[in-house]
């Protein structure tokens, strides 16, 4: 048939001319959906974002398609780490803040314990609609109780903290379960639970005690220190130019490469100190990152005054002793003492009189820091009370010496995680272990591996330059439970963190409503609890109207078109060969 002839003809024809049509449809801008909950509670959120993904989609908007989103809604139960605010966003809460019950928000502990030292738990629980009612805290070793505390709700809703303290029998890291019961109207009790990994011990401070000349505040300061877990003490006193007294391991002499086998340094008798010998102090402090303690006996002379910074120093002498209380609450008694007038950057370790006069001050000098006190003669009134002296020094040596930043840091988070969840490793490598590379930017060599003998496990794990120089970071996920060793190295130096992964680790709570509501109110967007997710379809449909755009298309560049041609060609050969035609 000549008509199947020319149809194929004619769609041919088209196809080369493609012609362009201009027609005008609706459209509505595109949003971003983004979803930030915890991996213990993430099923529930997920439904919700994709029910919100569907009605948006429905209400005519492109979802997650790539394109510069003109608003974001965020399906969260807590502030996400990173949340840009260029657009509006819609935070819809996933947490349970608003519903009845009692639920542990928070629980952290310090990043290291001393040997022989407890390890301190922080936790702070969230109350709702439970006036009158009593909740028990409780610290759980291996299912038995080693620590607890109890509380009376009185309001509505309600937070309340507490410390739990408990010393492991192992040295090594421990998990333990923090759980909270409460009497429920039924008679029944309402469990609340987060596993929690308590510290491995740190080894020990290794201190120089450094006596220039023979000085009883230090004899007295050093004698606080011995035979205590926190503190290894070597001891190094110069009686006599050329007579020294040595115990322990000190070094020969006060020299730059000895004392990197040191964290702290407790001088007596600083004014006696050689030039050459407050060079090393200074840069032992300020490159090396150590912490130097000057136990003064009289008013700062000499060249160690100049480490000291810019200090007004007073004497004031009392006729009977007075308190001198550290900000820890610690005190000792002292008649002779220097009252300092430190700058803004000095930290106050201990004030007396009811004008809070410093005493006792620490200051940061480059990557180290310097401590210096005042309360001269406390020593003679250390076996009054609870002995505020030995304890006073033994609390701020081990805080100085902890405070400082360590030539290679590693931190892991979590440090106690479930099987198959990301662990986030970071490595610091301190100013003073970076070397120029070629470019002039500071460089390192850093490497990691996990071990987990029981698991069979020896990974690499990949660290990168991050934020800023000597900084890397990486990540690592275990496959199987148990406890896992992470050593990082570079170069000579060499650190190690426990990883303890479960096959569930119950989290907190998380109570992010009103960091949602923040970030929606300072972004120009909206809040919605979880009843109410269904209204931000509607809500952004009114904000964000669709509007008429008009779009050229060209229908011939469809390859359906191919279909009808290839019918058209198929029926004329046919007719042909039925009919005998050529």
């Amino acid at each position: 048939m000549i008509g199947f002839r020319w149809l194929a003809i004619a769609i041919a024809v088209a196809a080369i001319l493609d012609p362009s049509l201009t027609v005008s449809r609706s459209e509505r801008p595109p949003i971003d959906v983004d979803v930030s909950v915890m991996p213990s509670r993430a099923a529930h959120p997920t439904q919700v974002s994709q029910s919100l993904q569907r009605d948006l989609v429905a209400a005519g908007f492109p979802v997650n398609g790539g394109e510069a989103p003109v608003a974001r809604v965020l399906v969260a139960d807590h502030r996400p780490h990173v949340m840009p605010l260029d657009v509006p966003v819609w935070a819809v809460d996933m947490s349970e803040s608003g519903k009845p019950g009692v639920r542990i928000t928070d629980v952290f502990t310090s990043p290291s314990r001393a040997p022989g030292e407890a390890a301190q738990v922080h936790v702070t629980m969230q109350a709702v609609g439970v006036n009158g009612q009593t909740s028990e805290l409780q610290l759980e070793h291996e299912g038995i109780a080693v620590a607890t505390a109890r509380h009376v709700w009185r309001g509505s809703p309600e937070s309340w903290s507490a410390m739990l303290s408990y010393r492991p029998p192992s040295p090594q890291s421990t998990v333990v379960t923090v759980r909270v019961r409460r009497g429920a109207q039924n008679g029944e009790a309402a469990d609340g639970r987060v596993d929690v990994v308590l510290p491995a011990e740190r080894p020990p401070f290794r201190v120089l005690a450094y006596d220039a000349s023979l000085s009883w505040p230090s004899m007295f300061v050093r004698r606080s220190l011995e035979g205590e877990g926190p503190f290894t003490l070597s001891l190094l006193q110069r009686g006599a130019p050329n007579t020294a007294t040595r115990a322990g391991a000190p070094p020969r002499t006060l020299s730059a490469s000895d004392l990197d086998a040191f964290d702290l340094v407790v001088v007596g008798g600083p004014e006696k100190l050689t030039a050459r010998e407050v060079d090393v102090l200074d840069a032992f402090v300020r490159d090396h990152g150590g912490a130097v303690a000057f136990v003064a006996s009289r008013r700062p002379s000499g060249g160690y005054a100049r480490l000291l910074g810019d200090v007004k120093i007073e004497e004031r002498i009392t006729e009977d002793p007075v308190d001198v209380t550290s900000a820890d609450g610690l005190v000792m008694r002292a008649s002779e003492l220097l009252v300092s007038r430190a700058s803004s950057t000095a930290r106050v370790l201990a004030t007396t009189g009811p004008h809070a006069d410093p005493v006792a001050f620490s200051i940061r000098r480059g990557d180290g820091v310097i401590v210096f006190s005042g309360a001269l003669d406390a020593w003679r009134y250390r076996t009054a009370g609870q002995d505020g002296f030995a304890r006073f020094w033994q609390a701020t040596l081990a805080d100085a010496a902890a405070s400082v930043t360590p030539r290679l840091d590693v931190r892991v988070d979590p440090a106690l995680v479930a099987i198959g969840q990301p662990v986030r490793v970071r490595a610091t490598l301190r100013a003073s272990e970076l070397s120029a590379s070629a470019g002039g930017a500071l460089t390192a060599a850093v490497s990691a591996r996990v071990i987990g003998p029981d698991q069979h496990v020896d990974e690499v794990v990949r660290l990168w330059p991050s934020i800023g120089p000597g900084v890397f970071e990486g990540e690592w996920k275990p496959h199987a439970a148990g406890r896992y060793l992470l050593t990082v190295t570079s170069g000579e130096l060499r650190r190690e963190v426990d990883v303890q992964a479960l096959a569930h680790a119950a989290q907190p709570d998380v109570v992010g409503a009103d960091d949602l509501a923040l970030i929606a109110a300072a972004s120009g967007g909206d809040f919605r609890s979880s009843d109410r997710a269904s209204e931000v379809v509607s809500a952004m449909a009114s904000r964000f109207p669709a509007k008429p755009v008009a779009q050229s298309v060209h229908p011939m560049r469809s390859p359906w078109w191919c279909v009808p041609f290839a019918l058209a060609l198929c029926l004329e050969w046919g007719w042909r060969r039925l009919h005998g035609a050529r």
